[in-house]
């Protein structure tokens, strides 16, 4: 289990609890009691500050329940891992009423927010020219939502993406058009349905051609339906190695 030192900066602050064993965020709590009203927004202290291990960010989120009942959100809340200041929480009231936090229940008080400590991705960065094409493209809101393309349109597409991905600084040069022209002057492939005819040459034997040799000749040696002979087979393989 991973273990995150907090320090206290406030004698009213409370380290951050679960709510359940397999909860993944932890509740915070604040310090100081604000009446919000409607459409207002504020920085709520907890009194906290916290060292979070390399690789982890803490990202502040609404409680579900305040949420739904009372239309309250969280604005904005990444803690980065080298931040050592006091942990703030920025809340919302998008409800029409007006809400005292931190509400009392139970004689207890409730927590405002959670934290959720996720994984992040460092990442260095690149200038190109060009970027790889998809078949989205630069669609924006909607896009996804329009009537998907052809599967002969699909497939050029699919064929220029190919082309522009083996050099990405190399802008295609051949139009849509153009590849459709191409595409069509290309003879369909017709397979034979009967194979030709192969007669047997005693200057190209059939085994030097990588085809069978032995079955072959006798078949169009012997007289049509007389047997070819097993033993005859095997003489005739010894003499042709």
């Amino acid at each position: 289990m991973l273990i995150l030192p907090f320090k206290k900066l406030d004698p009213k602050a409370k380290l951050p609890t679960r709510g359940s064993e397999l909860a993944a965020g932890y509740d915070l709590y604040s310090i100081e009691q604000y009446t919000l009203k409607p459409l207002e927004r504020k920085l709520f202290k907890t009194g906290l500050a916290v060292a979070i291990p390399h690789g982890l960010y803490g990202r502040i989120a609404p409680r579900s329940g305040l949420a739904y009942k009372n239309g309250l959100d969280v604005m904005a809340g990444v803690i980065d891992e080298d931040y050592r200041g006091e942990v703030g929480v920025i809340l919302i009231n998008l409800g029409t009423e007006p809400i005292t936090l931190p509400i009392i229940k139970d004689e207890k008080e409730t927590p405002v927010a959670q934290i959720i400590f996720e994984n992040y991705t460092e990442a260095s960065f690149q200038e190109m020219p060009e970027l790889p094409e998809t078949f989205r493209g630069e669609g924006g809101f909607g896009s996804t939502d329009k009537v998907k393309e052809s599967t002969v349109d699909g497939a050029l597409k699919a064929m220029k993406i190919i082309v522009d991905n083996i050099d990405i600084k190399r802008k295609p040069e051949v139009s849509e058009s153009e590849l459709i022209k191409i595409r069509a002057s290309v003879p369909p492939i017709v397979p034979l349905t009967e194979p030709p005819e192969r007669k047997y040459n005693e200057d190209k034997p059939y085994h030097q051609e990588g085809r069978s040799s032995i079955l072959e000749r006798y078949r169009e040696k012997v007289p049509e339906g007389k047997p070819v002979g097993y033993e005859k087979l095997v003489k005739e393989r010894e003499t042709t190695q």
